[in-house]
């Protein structure tokens, strides 16, 4: 009887280990999965504050075009008028009415 007594010991061992590592595998799973969030809230905001710096970059760019552009006008005046009748000429006689 004492083999039997050991196979059945040694059959209760391996189910108490099996559930031992559903319940590891179980929360290595839930970890993992927070990781995963954690880290993709981490890219986007990344993400965002690069969209953000790009943004007020060309955000100053143009300020700094239509400052030069004022200035250049205000400095020739007659020139601007013309090249802007020229322009508006060409795209009345380009686009279709």
């Amino acid at each position: 009887m004492t083999g039997n007594g050991t196979a059945d010991s040694d059959v209760a061992q391996l189910i108490e280990d099996v559930q031992a590592l559903k319940r590891d595998l179980a929360a290595l799973a839930e970890h993992s999965r927070g990781t995963v969030w954690s880290n993709a809230a981490g890219t986007a905001g990344a993400i965002s504050d690069e969209a953000q710096r790009l943004y007020d970059a060309a955000a100053a760019r143009g300020r700094r075009q239509v400052k030069a552009l004022s200035n250049q006008v205000e400095e020739q005046p007659l020139l601007s008028i013309l090249i802007a009748f020229g322009i508006g000429f060409l795209g009345g006689r380009i686009l279709p009415r």
